[in-house]
C-alpha cells in the first residue's frame, strides 16, 4: 500500500516495498513480478513510476528483467544493508 499523504516520495515507497518483499523471502527468486501497466492500474500510478522502479530495482541486482518472461525477482539479490534492517 501507498500513503499519498507522506512527504516520501511514490517511488521511494514502492522501491522499498519491493525490496523489503524480496529480502525477507515474500518475493522468492525467480517470482515473476505484475507487468508494469498491471502495478500501475492496480496502484493508481503512472507506468513511468512503476517503470523507473523495476529499472531501479533491476540495476541494484534485486529483480531481473527478460524480453519475454517480463520481471521477475533475481536469482541472487542481495540483502538489506545494516542501517535499512535496522528501519
Amino acid at each position: 500500500s501507498l500513503d499519498r499523504l507522506s512527504p516520501i516520495p511514490i517511488s521511494e515507497q514502492l522501491r522499498a516495498q519491493l525490496r523489503l518483499l524480496v529480502v525477507t523471502g515474500r518475493l522468492r527468486p525467480g517470482a515473476a513480478l505484475p507487468t508494469i501497466k498491471q502495478l500501475a492500474a492496480k496502484l493508481e500510478v503512472t507506468p513511468n513510476t512503476v517503470s523507473e522502479v523495476y529499472g531501479s530495482l533491476e540495476s541494484e541486482g534485486y529483480l531481473s528483467g527478460h524480453k519475454r518472461g517480463g520481471t521477475r525477482v533475481a536469482a541472487q539479490p542481495p540483502a538489506l544493508g545494516p542501517h535499512e534492517a535496522l528501519a
